[in-house]
């Protein structure tokens, strides 16, 4: 009988364990979901002053605006290193990321660095995709709703 009881028992703390286990694992996640939505304007600031500075190197004016929650930068005319422009923007919105793994803060909080690293690996793909696939990141409307969306 008394043995049936522990088994019970034990049962029960293990049943716990999982549980406070499965809430660490969930506040992870949303930690570094929150981490991304605050890196979201910030970075993507940092991203379109890489495009803006082309833009005006070559003597251009330029507008920024927020469309469908995604920010854009439109040069007056074709910048004169288009690839340059392109790849621009993504690689100061990953250098803005990795500068903040220099904080300790970032480096020891586990949902703080997913979410950073994330973010980091967002602006790699975009400088990729910007740089290498600009006509289709432009004119195809899947393309450019999936990359706002992962931005």
């Amino acid at each position: 009988m008394k043995f049936k009881r522990f088994k019970n028992f034990a049962k029960m703390l293990n049943k716990r364990k999982r549980y406070i286990k499965n809430l660490k694992k969930d506040r992870l996640v949303w930690i570094a979901i929150i981490v991304i939505g605050i890196l979201f304007y910030p970075i993507g600031i940092v991203h379109e002053i890489g495009h803006i500075l082309v833009c005006v190197n070559d003597g251009h004016d330029y507008v920024i605006s927020i469309d469908n929650f995604a920010l854009n930068v439109r040069c007056s005319d074709t910048p004169q290193h288009v690839l340059l422009y392109f790849a621009l923007g993504g690689v100061f919105g990953l250098l803005a990321t990795s500068a903040l793994f220099l904080i300790p803060f970032v480096r020891s909080n586990k949902g703080v660095f997913i979410g950073v690293s994330v973010t980091a690996f967002d602006h790699f793909l975009k400088a990729v995709f910007e740089t290498f696939a600009h006509s289709a990141y432009l004119y195809n409307s899947v393309l450019l709703v999936y990359m706002s969306f992962i931005s």
